[in-house]
Order: structure tokens, then sequence, then C-alpha cells
């Protein structure tokens, strides 16, 4: 287990980075699953910092 962490945290190193973003690079559909993956945990966000800032605004005037 903690052999495994160890390599976990390795992995998560600035030193493998560029071999992260390497492997992305070959990978196309790896990074346009990041992409898809980070839009769903996005778009909620934006709409409700959108819609929060409507709410504000029509209180505001």
């Amino acid at each position: 287990m903690g052999i495994a962490i160890a390599q976990w945290l390795e992995s998560c190193s600035w030193n493998s980075h560029t071999h992260y973003r390497s492997h992305i690079m070959r990978d196309p559909l790896l990074m346009f699953g990041g992409v898809i993956i980070a839009v769903a945990f996005l778009w909620p966000v934006l709409l409700l910092g959108f819609l929060l800032v409507l709410y504000g605004s029509r209180i505001l005037t």
C-alpha cells in the first residue's frame, strides 16, 4: 500500500509532468476525454455563476 502511494506521488510530481504531457499529446482520445470531463465539471459552476450575477444585478437595480 505504501509503495503504491509513493509511486502515485512520484507520478504526480513535477519530474514526470513533461512525460505525462507527451503521453497526452500522443493519445488525442485521452486529451479529448479530459476536455469532456473538464467541461462536464465546469458548466454547472459557470451556469451557477451566471445565474448569481443575473440575480444580483436584478436585486441592485
